[in-house]
């Protein structure tokens, strides 16, 4: 309550009986910002971003009244409270005095008039004023449908610096706009509708996407810190097993309350996906998301979960915290390394709540110093492709994009044909500028059938055929078919069973056509050939994944010379070593997957460093070193039947006398799948050339192996090893 800080009578003292109507001598002397007050309903009303708003209320409000710091607050119906959702001017400590005890937003809700705050007298007043540095505080307060329902604060650092003539023109301003502020609150239920994930009442990863992108703009103008808190479920598949679907969902509809009972009103908390949870946290640094994080990992190892009538149960949470700027300067950043945070908590042993560091353990997005010679583009452009193999529209795209980078967002259909099924199957990149699901099968047009059959040869697709299948796929209405057409069919047995057709920008078109048959050709006709398999072979899901990883893989190492099928040959030779120690056929299988992920982290690595001739500096080797994390990072979003074994990928470059890296294992505490993709790895890498050396011969390379046993490798795999290869394997 305001008495804590100011006596009765000085409260009474500092209320302002200002009429409600502009006296004819002010508006004459005020001609300008009167001018200003009658815009700027208008002004304000052109967004429905209530943050953006009082954004553009504070600088509208500088230009009537110098105030030199700000605040905004809003009540929280739920708590019965005032929340300050906007500050201005003050440093941590002063914003977490004003959100935390609100000893000014309590005396607008009190009096209801405005209140101007200047010499206070009792200890506590001036004790106030001067952790805060003000000499005056405004307050004015926002009322609609007959209750305080917000309130600003403006606060000034010489005394007498507002006038009773600014006053009352700002009072009058916030009078115009509570109709704008009342519209926006009546209005909200029906906008969150397409925001709201229907089973848990939160909002959904639209809305989050799309707040996150505002927030973090706001705080970059404000220079406020931003911070990201994401959280799952801890062993929610296993309750889905053993509890049924349908409690399940009410554990997430529980989860969904209490995380609302333990967040503030300007937190924004969305169901990211499945059990997983997101929440922004405006105007919050990462010790206060830490403490937030904390308080809701505690509340739900607390809480009861009501899965059936007759068994509660008790479940924990994981929790990742990133924030802005401390270690995440952009929204990506602040995604992914959230999630990185995340899986170190789930690492670490679940039931935690984990800040990230750049030296993060996770498998996630490590991103350490020095910053300079990462792909940033490349890592997420792999990663994204991994992660969506199950859309054949997204995977073209991924692909063409990598090999034609001068397109842009490829725009491409993919058209195949089963003449003695009678159907045919469309694949579209996007639809209308949106991604689109893709493989959908139609009956077979003789006219489609003709113009397939008839196109053997790669080039442009004339007017007519362009216009044929357009009239023919009511599917591909929406794409641009005035722009060039690139065709390239895909030839089996002597017929054009399938044909891709790129979308060529027009300003690009002649240079694109002039490479696409000569430097192109072969690779469109395995990306082709990839589309024709996920299309003919989708029920065997592992068989085109691996194919489909194989291929994205393929493309990354083609990029750099010596690395050309590394991964494959890798793969074949880790599974035959696996099989010669005996190893259980799924570890064979795992460590055949492990190949093609455990070095794909060199494609996010600048080439001027992989490809250098001259020895490389400390900087340059500390960004080679971060490659088993950025694999991971990438590896993790593979389909469920594709395996690929973690701790090989991130621990492949330890020592066996820990000198290695990235967490200077040694011995047995290397993991064995580690150590034996460290054998085979180095085998591979010795007797292919590099740009700063020559290949070695099989007798070289199993002569270094040997004398690194020991201090590089495990000895005894270092033996059995080189006897394998003795042995006569290629």
């Amino acid at each position: 309550m305001p008495a804590h800080y100011f006596s009765t009578e000085e409260m009474e003292r500092f209320c302002l009986d200002l009429p409600p109507d502009i006296p004819a001598s002010l508006l004459q002397e005020k001609a300008q910002t009167v001018n200003l007050l009658l815009k700027a309903p208008l002004y304000l009303a052109s967004s429905d971003d209530r943050g953006l708003i009082i954004e553009m209320f504070a600088s509208l409000a500088r230009k009537i009244i110098r105030y030199s710091k700000a605040a905004y607050c809003t009540r929280d119906d739920g708590r019965n409270a005032m929340e300050m959702v906007f500050q201005r001017g003050f440093n941590d400590s002063q914003a977490s005095l004003l959100s935390g005890r609100r000893p000014f937003a309590a005396m607008a809700c009190q009096y209801e008039k405005p209140l101007l705050v200047r010499e206070p007298t009792t200890h506590a007043g001036r004790e106030l004023f001067d952790t805060l540095d003000i000499a005056e505080a405004l307050i004015i307060p926002v009322s609609w449908n007959g209750m305080v329902r917000a309130n600003w604060q403006l606060f000034a650092n010489r005394p007498g610096t507002f006038t009773m003539d600014d006053i009352q023109l700002f009072w009058v301003l916030t009078m115009q706009c509570e109709m704008i502020f009342h519209h926006l609150a009546a209005a909200e239920p029906a906008r969150q509708q397409t925001y709201i994930d229907p089973l848990t009442g939160l909002f959904n990863r639209h809305y989050f996407d799309h707040q996150l992108a505002v927030e973090f703009d706001r705080s970059q103008r404000q220079h406020t810190p931003l911070s990201l808190l994401m959280l799952d479920i801890d062993n929610f598949r296993q309750l889905n097993e053993r509890f049924s679907h349908q409690a399940g969902d009410r554990v997430l509809q529980e989860i969904g309350r209490l995380l609302r009972r333990s967040t503030r009103r300007v937190d924004i908390i969305s169901r990211h996906a499945g059990e997983e949870f997101s929440i922004i946290l405006p105007h919050t640094d990462h010790v206060k998301a830490y403490l937030i994080g904390e308080r809701i990992r505690r509340a739900t190892e607390k809480h009861l979960f009501p899965v059936n009538l007759q068994q509660p149960v008790g479940l924990t949470v994981s929790i990742g915290i990133a924030a802005y700027p401390e270690t995440s300067p952009t929204p990506a950043d602040l995604v992914r390394h959230a999630d990185a945070a995340r899986y170190e908590a789930k690492r670490l042993g679940r039931n935690q709540s984990t800040i990230y560091t750049p030296q993060q353990t996770a498998g996630g997005q490590l991103e350490g110093t020095p910053r300079s010679g990462l792909d940033r583009a490349a890592i997420d452009r792999f990663a994204v492709g991994i992660r969506t193999l199950d859309n054949l529209g997204r995977l073209g795209g991924t692909l063409l994009a990598s090999l034609l980078p001068r397109l842009g967002k490829p725009c491409f259909l993919f058209l195949a044909a089963e003449p003695q099924a009678g159907t045919a199957t469309l694949v579209l990149a996007e639809k209308n500028g949106r991604a689109c699901e893709t493989c959908r099968e139609m009956p077979l047009d003789r006219r489609l059938s003709e113009r397939l059959r008839a196109w053997t040869e790669p080039g442009l697709m004339d007017a007519d055929d362009r216009h044929l299948i357009a009239e023919l796929l009511i599917e591909t209405r929406g794409l641009p078919w005035e722009r060039p057409v690139y065709r390239h069919p895909y030839l089996r047995n002597d017929a054009a069973p399938a044909s891709l057709m790129l979308f060529l920008p027009p300003g690009h078109a002649d240079a694109v056509i002039a490479a696409l048959p000569h430097e192109n050709g072969l690779q469109l006709e395995r990306i082709a050939a990839l589309l024709l398999r996920g299309v003919a072979a989708r029920r065997d899901r592992r068989d085109f994944d691996r194919r489909a990883l194989e291929a994205l893989i393929s493309f990354a190492e083609a990029s750099l010379p010596s690395y050309g099928r590394h991964s494959r040959r890798t793969s074949r030779l880790l599974n035959d070593f696996g099989r010669h120690l005996d190893l259980a056929p799924e570890t064979c299988r795992q460590l055949a997957d492990t190949a093609f992920f455990y070095d794909i982290g060199m494609m996010g690595i600048d080439r001027g460093i992989l490809l250098k001739k001259q020895p490389l500096t400390d900087d340059e080797r500390s960004v080679c070193r971060q490659h088993p994390r950025l694999s991971w990072e990438i590896a993790k979003f593979t389909p469920g039947n594709v395996h690929p074994d973690r701790a090989a990928i991130l621990h492949h470059h330890e020592n066996f006398d820990g000198s290695g890296y990235p967490e200077k294992l040694s011995g047995t505490d290397i993991p064995l799948t580690a150590r034996i993709l460290a054998l085979v790895d180095s085998y591979m890498a010795m007797t292919a050339p590099r740009p700063y050396r020559p290949a070695k011969s099989k007798p070289g390379a199993l002569e270094e192996i040997d004398r690194l046993a020991s201090t590089r490798f495990d000895p005894g795999l270092a033996r059995e090893f080189c006897s394998f290869m003795e042995a006569g394997h290629a």
